[in-house]
């Protein structure tokens, strides 16, 4: 009888796929009408899944993301789950169905839906996704427009936008503070005239995302001392059969294009690609991701640094990636040298908080071998312009860099120190790169 259940069980795992559906209740939405999503199948687990949330995003597609505890038993479950959907302008949409379980993201389905009614004149030229503090700037246009929309207010749900730019029918409004999470009507009044375009703006919040810092993180190639021309190699491995997009799943840029924002390149499951970004990052060697829970625990990211002047003598030294919740309010350093043949360089950073920039931290050495206080300093973190992101989603961390550690008269006499850096009420992170002189290879001491 056991066996006859486990053929049984293998049969509907197998024609699961076949089984998935997705379709809309009532089977023809309509404009401004909120709907249902009804998504349903087979999943191999006795605790079948069911909506987690439902995320608008920019051209036209709907994310509807399940979530389930199990791990996978054996047991083919039936399930049928349904989302709520708020009102939408009439169009086609993409639906794309993915299942959050305890250490993965998978893609489920993927479908198509149209919304019946009249076409919207409001055409959004950004992927409108933006954080619940406001303060990014949006493109819209209007076609309806009478020649031009020259005095237009735009609304964010029934709030003014911060600021509004208008050049021909092309309207950038900049997002006013949003009152809660989830999505809203756009409406843009031109004199006695307004078009309302249903939930084409969806705030987030970043409490929906982790934040990952890359330290030392630029894409160009950078000059060292002795001649040596350092480069730092990144990309972010994905072991999930799910392809990641922006903005659902990245958050790390300003949307403020020339042109239609094409989006971050996806990241193909179980494959090592680049770290997905449209900003000119070369600017300041360092960057700040947000990436949306659970995925942020699903990707393993990698940073290494090369001597392209050496390039076949080594193959470099990996940084740490630092997660948000790895930043403490004081990091310590052990055994960092201070022996002439090594060049040191100390890097703090700290996450920013709001538009508040920036705070002192005190950095203290210690002798290794009786803990006696040896010197003390303080530094201040700066966060460098151009500062790119919205207010919940910086796309720069503060940062300061010390490298004077070899001429400090107080440490003179001691091959090494414990370095002590204490944030007071900031959370801080912060490493040494350790630089021999002779043959530039580097160590990297960082927190343990």
């Amino acid at each position: 009888m056991r066996r006859l259940f486990l053929i049984a069980a293998l049969s509907l795992a197998a024609v699961s796929l076949s089984a998935q559906s997705v379709r809309t209740e009532p089977s023809v939405p309509q404009a401004g009408q909120p709907f249902q999503i009804t998504v349903s199948g087979f999943w191999p687990d006795s605790l079948a899944p069911s909506v987690r949330d439902v995320f608008l995003a920019g051209y036209n597609v709907i994310v509807i993301t399940l979530g389930t505890e199990g791990n996978g038993d054996g047991v083919v479950t039936p399930f049928v789950a349904r989302a709520d959907v708020p009102a939408l302008a009439a169009g086609t949409y993409l639906v794309r169905v993915r299942v959050a379980g305890p250490s993965s993201v998978r893609s489920y389905a993927t479908s198509q839906i149209t919304v019946s009614g009249t076409a919207s004149p409001i055409v959004p030229l950004d992927q409108s996704v933006g954080g619940i503090s406001g303060g990014t700037a949006f493109r819209y246009l209007n076609t309806a427009c009478p020649g031009n929309c020259a005095g237009a207010k735009v609304f964010f749900g029934d709030k003014p936008a911060k600021s509004v730019t208008v050049d021909g029918i092309a309207i950038i409004a900049v997002a006013p503070a949003g009152s809660r999470v989830g999505p809203v009507d756009v409406k843009i009044v031109v004199g006695a005239q307004e078009w309302v375009r249903p939930s084409a703006f969806t705030y987030i919040s970043p409490q929906q995302y982790e934040t990952i810092l890359l330290p030392s993180f630029t894409d160009r190639e950078i000059p060292g001392a002795f001649g040596s021309r350092w480069r730092v190699e990144h990309g972010v491995y994905n072991g999930n059969d799910l392809d990641l997009e922006s903005p659902i799943d990245f958050m790390n840029t300003e949307i403020n294009c020339i042109s239609p924002c094409p989006g971050f390149p996806a990241i193909p499951g179980l494959r090592v690609t680049p770290i997905p970004t449209q900003q000119p990052y070369g600017r300041s060697p360092n960057w700040l991701i947000h990436v949306r829970k659970p995925l942020d625990a699903a990707l393993r990211f990698s940073l290494r640094v090369r001597d392209l002047s050496r390039e076949d003598e080594s193959w470099g030294t990996e940084l740490p990636v630092v997660h948000e919740r790895e930043f403490v309010q004081r990091v310590q350093l052990f055994d960092v040298p201070l022996q002439p043949r090594f060049r040191q360089n100390l890097r703090i950073y700290a996450l920013p908080q709001g538009t508040t920039c920036c705070t002192d931290v005190a950095v203290r050495f210690y002798s290794i071998d009786t803990s006696t206080l040896l010197y003390e300093t303080t530094a201040k973190l700066t966060l460098p312009p151009p500062s790119y992101g919205s207010p919940d989603f910086p796309a720069q961390p503060e940062t300061v860099e010390l490298s004077f550690l070899g001429n400090i008269a107080q440490l003179a006499g001691h091959d090494r120190v414990r370095v002590e850096i204490d944030g007071g009420s900031r959370l801080i992170w912060a490493y040494a790169s350790i630089t021999n002189n002779a043959t530039q290879d580097v160590t990297v001491v960082s927190p343990q």
